[in-house]
């Protein structure tokens, strides 16, 4: 079994890094949908409903997967906050 070691302050640099990433992510899919939205016109048909059901597929999965980010976010913001308790408890700890 390997083990790391990491220091709340690095896990909280990888944590805001990963936020701003989300972030631009975020940005980015409204743009896709915007894009994939437009380009609907382009086809006719069943050709039209077939590229709507795959954005559409797409969207949701892209979506889910922005989701899934956002609540390893707010896990990593519990862990932050419980390793900094744990800190300060073993210095108080040491001190005494």
């Amino acid at each position: 079994m390997s083990q790391m070691t990491i220091s709340a302050a690095q896990l909280e640099a990888k944590r805001e890094r990963l936020a701003g990433l989300s972030r631009t992510m975020n940005k980015q899919i409204g743009q896709l949908e915007q894009v994939g939205n437009s380009l609907d016109t382009m086809w006719e048909g069943e050709a039209k409903e077939a590229y709507k059901k795959s954005l559409k597929t797409d969207l949701a999965q892209i979506k889910l997967f922005f989701t899934i980010i956002s609540a390893m976010l707010t896990i990593l913001e519990k862990i932050i906050s419980l390793y900094k308790k744990m800190e300060s408890q073993n210095i108080a700890t040491a001190n005494s």
